[in-house]
């Protein structure tokens, strides 16, 4: 192995609460030193929150602080005070190649920290902001929490029962999102800076994020008007269903496999012509359901799991925490790390999102508060001792408290200052014009079928690079639909979203002559991407040894199912397989106990992590001119990313998480209350008992708000149910808009449950040009790219294309093919993945 994918970038994290310590914890896995600035005796918030190892509450044993704060360094200094901001200050400008801060807008350039202050002293500074709705528009300065942004984004209204509130998510997917969003954004920045020079902003809105999520809803709204919402999957059977010993995932897909997975029900009805296709199980959907159950009422999870994954079809089951941390796929991947904390414990954390075959993930512990204030103060800003002394005694700067000096096992020294200021990275020289995105040039061939791949490439061609789709004429990928007849398969919006800004190709590996047009493209490209069940391009010869012989430096992104090793790596499985393996299921329910209920959607979290493993490569191969193999297990992302911090506090406590339904653990009230108008809703969570009084105020009730038994949040949480009536009865003469605005006026977080149709119509996000259209294609508006930068950025450049557009092009011009041998799409040949 190499040294790790980032080695030498330094880090300032000015970042709390999850997205942006989910960044920088990233980073530093990947080799970036990262150095967080804290508070002075209390640190970061999130240090003062449960859940606390041994149930001790204490801010060195806050679990979401130990799983965050994994690899990073300490430096506990005051920036209200003008001596911690000077240092700060010097640190950012002398030291670091990126900042990434998740103050609210304006607050760094009061303290004299804010980004153009910085940048002006030193250009090429990387700074990465992460805020609730961006740092303009008109909900710039309101209050969220994690419900906040999933009712706002959409997420909200398709997550629940339809005939129930809509339910808030039991993991901060919205914050992870953003923290991922951020990673990319900050590559991308960089990549930039080795251009040009010059660093920027990148900003990054938690709220645009979340939107990204339901795109392919957003895009039928924006397309054709066809609104979702809370419903049953369309495909039958797609969910959990009960059986033996609890809930299995029963997934009617690949649907070519339908036939041969029908015979396990053991009800010959099924194989009925009218339950070929998609349609016609959807159109009899009771009628299916009913048929199925009783075989799997005989069954247990773990005998459905292994039948159905026996037939090609992607079948699952709902575990729980303990399960997922003894599944036998992570154990033979080792993905599951024991890992001192320093704190007397070497409890399990989840591993690597993704494995990179050259370069190691670091997985260190969580510093102590300020454990590196003095070695940071000496070795990289040359205070003497006596310097360091006066600032901790006058409680600007503060070291580790009760710990006796512990230092950082395993971590780099500490990296001095670069002679050139760290600004222009490895061996850049600054260019006057640069033209395109920050990844014009990178050309990255794309196999990836249904959703979660094609995400990710899709955010790749939105930063610049030239992504060709290679498709497949007798199976299109299902995101075309399933009708052929009037070239319906070039029509869908979910296509023209998900794969817009590709080109389209087609071939057939399966071909010897094809084969070879695909390694002659292979010579040409930096990229390509897969998401095929383990051995399927081996088989072919093009697994990354085939790939690697013909393009020794090219980067090859493997997103299976289940990683390309273990005793699971052949299966199939698709987002609603993962939730339920990953644990992840387990989290989101109401408190009634009627189950889990999915959120939306975990596709595009995968992918979003595809994206951010192929920039990760890119660096790497910047800095060595060495490609490499990345092995992306989906079940493995989700765990990490979604439920990493959930497993780490079963591991620690050994308590399971109930469902909350929209209640918080820690704030009260916390709920979503109904409004004017039909399944109409509004959130809010009351952080403090300040927030109360004015919430008594709002209401027109603070006689009532003001008694003793709800001084409290735990006062509150226990007649939670009283004043629940009490807000539904005001909610419901107003319209969600009109209580969401008169709730933030009074600094309370609160947000509408947005359907597609109140996103399309925001204000916030018209005023932020979020939709847009293509810049040559059908007209129609498009969500945006949730990574916004300050430089370099690139448009939208045209919808998901007609199939095989590009055929001329690719084989024409860059292979240099004759005419007669550019393939030809005819429709008599064509197929799609819903047929049987």
């Amino acid at each position: 192995m190499t040294a790790a994918a980032l080695a030498g970038l330094k880090v300032v994290d000015l970042s709390e609460f999850r997205a942006g310590p989910y960044c920088t914890k990233l980073l530093a896995g990947f080799g970036a030193q990262v150095i967080k600035i804290e508070r002075p005796g209390t640190g970061d918030p999130l240090r003062q929150q449960g859940p606390f190892a041994g149930d001790r509450p204490d801010p060195e044993h806050s679990i979401p602080y130990l799983w965050l704060g994994t690899g990073k360094l300490s430096l506990a200094l005051d920036l209200t005070d003008p001596r911690g901001q000077a240092l700060a200050r010097r640190l950012c400008t002398t030291w670091a190649d990126v900042v990434v801060e998740s103050f609210a807008p304006g607050v760094l350039d009061r303290l004299g920290l804010g980004c153009q202050a910085l940048r002006a002293e030193s250009p090429g500074l990387v700074w990465t902001s992460i805020t609730g709705f961006g740092q303009t528009g008109p909900y710039r300065d309101y209050q969220a929490e994690e419900m906040t942004f999933y009712a706002l984004s959409g997420q909200m209204n398709a997550t629940g029962d339809p005939d129930r509130e809509p339910l808030a998510p039991g993991t901060a997917i919205n914050q992870y999102t953003a923290g991922l969003h951020a990673y990319i954004g900050t590559l991308l920045a960089l990549r930039h800076r080795e251009k040009t020079g010059l660093g920027q902003q990148v900003d990054i809105a938690i709220l645009e994020g979340g939107i990204d999520h339901i795109e392919i809803a957003v895009a039928n709204w924006l397309h054709e008007g066809v609104a979702s919402r809370r419903s049953k999957h369309l495909m039958v059977p797609w969910r959990d269903y009960p059986c033996q010993d609890g809930l299995a995932t029963v997934i009617c897909a690949p649907f070519r496999n339908w036939l041969k997975g029908a015979q396990l029900f053991e009800a010959p009805e099924l194989l009925a012509p009218r339950f070929h296709h998609v349609r016609g199980r959807h159109l009899a959907r009771e009628e299916v359901e009913a048929l199925i159950a009783p075989w799997l009422a005989t069954k247990t999870r773990q005998e459905i799991f292994q039948a159905g994954q026996a037939r090609g079809l992607a079948f699952g089951y709902v575990a729980s925490l303990p399960e997922v941390l003894a599944l036998p796929q992570l154990a033979a991947r080792g993905f599951l790390t024991p890992t001192p904390d320093g704190r007397g414990g070497i409890p399990p954390y989840a591993g690597a999102p993704f494995v990179l075959s050259a370069t190691p993930w670091q997985q260190g512990r969580a510093p102590f508060l300020g454990e590196h204030t003095r070695p940071v103060l000496a070795g990289i800003l040359g205070l003497t001792a006596a310097e360091i002394e006066a600032l901790v005694a006058a409680g600007v700067a503060a070291g580790p408290v009760g710990t006796g000096g512990f230092s950082h096992p395993g971590h780099p020294s500490l990296a001095p200052p670069s002679p050139s200021g760290g600004r222009l990275g490895r061996g850049a020289a600054p260019l006057s014009h640069v033209t395109g995105g920050p990844l014009a040039g990178i050309r990255i061939l794309d196999l990836t079928h249904s959703w979660a791949g094609p995400h990710g490439t899709r955010i790749l061609a939105d930063c610049g690079a030239e992504v060709i789709k290679i498709e497949y004429l007798p199976r299109l990928c299902l995101l075309r639909g399933g009708i052929v007849a009037g070239g319906m398969y070039n029509q869908r919006p979910m296509w023209r979203q998900v794969n817009r800004g590709k080109r389209s190709i087609t071939l057939d590996l399966d071909d010897p002559r094809d084969r070879a047009s695909f390694l002659d493209l292979v010579r040409l490209a930096d990229v390509v991407a897969e998401n095929s069940r383990g051995g399927v391009l081996a088989r072919r010869g093009l697994d990354y040894t085939g790939l690697a012989r013909v393009k020794p430096d090219i980067i090859l992104l493997s997103m299976a199912a289940f990683g390309h090793s273990g005793p699971w790596a052949g299966y199939a499985g698709y987002g609603a397989t993962m939730e339920a393996l990953s644990g992840l299921a387990t989290l989101t329910g109401y408190r009634d106990g009627s189950g889990p209920k999915r959120i939306r959607e975990l596709d595009v979290a995968n992918g979003i992590c595809g994206a951010a493993a192929v920039l990760t490569a890119l660096a790497h191969r910047d800095a060595t001119g060495r490609g490499q193999w990345i092995d992306l297990s989906q079940l493995e992302t989700a765990a990490h990313a979604l439920v990493g911090e959930h497993l780490l506090e079963y591991a620690m406590t050994g308590r399971l998480p109930e469902p909350r339904g929209n209640r918080h653990r820690f704030f009260a009230p916390s709920g979503c209350y109904p409004c004017a108008g039909e399944d109409r809703w509004v959130t809010l969570a009351v952080r403090s008992d300040a927030e109360w009084q004015r919430l008594g105020e709002v209401l027109g009730e603070a006689a009532w708000a003001g008694q003793e038994h709800f001084a409290t949040a735990a006062g509150r949480m226990a007649r939670h149910d009283e004043i629940d009536r009490r807000l539904a009865a005001w909610t419901r003469a107003r319209s969600p808009r009109e209580a969401m605005t008169i709730l933030q006026q009074a600094g309370i977080a609160a947000g509408a449950v947005s359907s597609v149709a109140d996103l399309a119509a925001d204000p916030h996000l018209a005023a932020r040009g979020f939709f847009a259209p293509a810049a040559a294609g059908d007209g129609q508006r498009y969500p945006g790219n949730p990574i916004r930068l300050g430089r370099g950025g690139s448009p939208i450049s045209w919808p998901g294309p007609d199939l095989g557009r590009d055929n001329a092009h690719v084989f024409g011009t860059l292979l240099g093919r004759p005419p007669a041998e550019i393939p030809v799409v005819r429709e008599d040949r064509i197929g799609t993945a819903l047929d049987p």
